[in-house]
């Protein structure tokens, strides 16, 4: 049996054919490696600033950020619900004057948000709400995290 001879021009569109298959396959992780969902919200955690003259007490809340991405997200719009404080007025305040820029992580980003309330609990369910906007791409994501916050009395200033 002789051996049948393969032409250079079957071997040339063979490897004309193969060449954008592996340039698909080469580039496919790049995409994979999408700008991620944004910052995090990892821990809630907080302290009275003080008792507070009269009927406003001054809290704090402490909100870790984690970003796994390569990219800087800014958070914007954050809300702070309370439990219990119906009729008990929450006004959030970002204090001290902080960059909302929260780079890649390591390590994580702590933002400080302080507000007034009514009453003094010791301790409150609390549900914090972000955007937090891609600085590259502009895409934009909202995040929600519950949790149990003790408010013990800051061991560090709350300006």
């Amino acid at each position: 049996m002789s051996a049948q001879q393969v032409s250079r021009r079957s071997v040339a569109r063979g490897a004309a054919w193969s060449v954008p298959l592996v340039a698909v396959g080469v580039a496919a992780p790049a995409f994979a490696a999408s700008p991620g969902a944004g910052a995090t919200v990892t821990v809630l955690g907080g302290c009275r600033c003080g008792t507070g003259g009269g009927t406003v007490k001054p809290y704090r809340l402490d909100v870790t950020f984690t970003n796994s991405s390569t990219f800087t997200f800014a958070i914007t719009d954050p809300t702070i619900t309370v439990s219990g404080t119906a009729g008990d007025n929450v006004d959030l305040q970002a204090s001290p004057a902080q960059t909302n820029l929260v780079p890649p992580s390591p390590p994580d980003k702590v933002l400080r948000y302080t507000f007034t309330r009514g009453s003094n609990p010791s301790a409150d369910q609390v549900i914090f709400t972000y955007t937090s906007t891609n600085m590259t791409t502009g895409v934009a994501t909202s995040g929600t995290i519950t949790a149990d916050v003790t408010w013990g009395n800051c061991t560090t200033s709350c300006q």
